[in-house]
């Protein structure tokens, strides 16, 4: 009878095991399509970042590299766990860290938007440049004899915007 116990007791356990393992099972199961739904609409986020990006780059504004690294780094990470088969398997692409990388592409943003402002502030830049040297050949032509010192060193200031124009132009 004691031995009937015994047996008992342990088929209860390996039974109660059983239903743990399942239950684990279940949960794992239930977190992995948790995670590959949310990064389905992180990959929606990125997508959207991606094609931003690329539609500054057409007009000339380089993409810091943090911000296409970021954006790498989220893809990778989305693939991954996309296609996890288990949970494990999705935790190892560590979806944690791309909290941080959500944070410099959210940065990335802000500077690719002031960045992609340069051309049409060049623009400006450039008619303003245009129009003074048009005022200032005006001016020349009028000016006397006794100011050529003055003259001079209107040229010299016109030059010098022209150059660091120029250089702007060049970085």
């Amino acid at each position: 009878q004691n031995q009937n116990q015994q047996e008992d007791q342990q088929a209860r356990q390996e039974e109660m095991q059983k239903k743990r393992e399942e239950m684990q099972k279940k949960q794992e199961e239930q977190g992995l399509k948790m995670m590959q739904k949310g990064m389905a609409q992180a990959a929606r986020g990125v997508a959207q970042m991606k094609k931003y990006f690329d539609k500054v780059a057409k007009k000339g504004v380089t993409i810091p590299d943090d911000c296409t690294e970021a954006l790498t780094k989220i893809q990778t990470t989305i693939d991954t766990i996309k296609n996890a088969t288990t949970f494990d398997e999705a935790q190892e692409a560590d979806p944690e860290s791309m909290r941080d990388d959500f944070e410099t592409l959210n940065e990335c943003r802000q500077k690719v938007e002031m960045l992609s402002q340069i051309p049409n502030i060049l623009k400006r830049v450039d008619k303003e440049i245009k129009n003074r040297e048009r005022d200032w050949v005006r001016a020349k032509k009028n000016a006397p004899a006794d100011v050529a010192d003055a003259v001079a060193e209107g040229d010299a200031i016109l030059q010098s915007i022209k150059d660091a124009r120029q250089k702007v132009a060049d970085a």
